[in-house]
């Protein structure tokens, strides 16, 4: 699940990692082609340079905070729209990840059609 936050920042919510290799199959990109390069760039802002809010409100503030929504209100200050649901989301998936497209993430709205087709967890029958 992808949840717009501000312009260009968004959670992305997953029960499992996903390695970069399924990105480029969702994304349906060539090897060796710039659009495999974005990609690789969009796996790379994801999962090294955003952060983990789960994993770190677990680790080192939910004593100081109690509710993971209120760790997001003190320390990021997320929208309430978002905070309205953000511990229904801290019970239902295992990552929740803090993400802010740089750069070439122009156009919010098509950032983010991007972001829901290539995270989109698919169910297994």
């Amino acid at each position: 699940m992808i949840i717009p936050v501000l312009s260009n920042s968004y959670l992305i919510c997953l029960h499992s990692l996903v390695d970069e290799a399924t990105l480029m199959q969702r994304a349906k990109v060539r090897p060796s082609t710039y659009a495999q390069q974005a990609i690789s760039d969009i796996y790379t802002m994801v999962f090294t340079c955003s952060m983990d809010l789960r994993r770190d409100y677990i680790q080192y503030y939910s004593t100081e905070y109690g509710a993971f929504s209120t760790y997001l209100d003190r320390q990021f200050y997320i929208p309430d729209r978002v905070l309205s649901r953000a511990d229904l989301l801290f019970q239902h998936y295992q990552y929740i990840i803090y993400f802010v497209g740089y750069g070439f993430w122009e156009d919010d709205k098509i950032g983010l059609e991007l972001l829901k087709e290539i995270f989109h967890e698919r169910r297994t029958k």
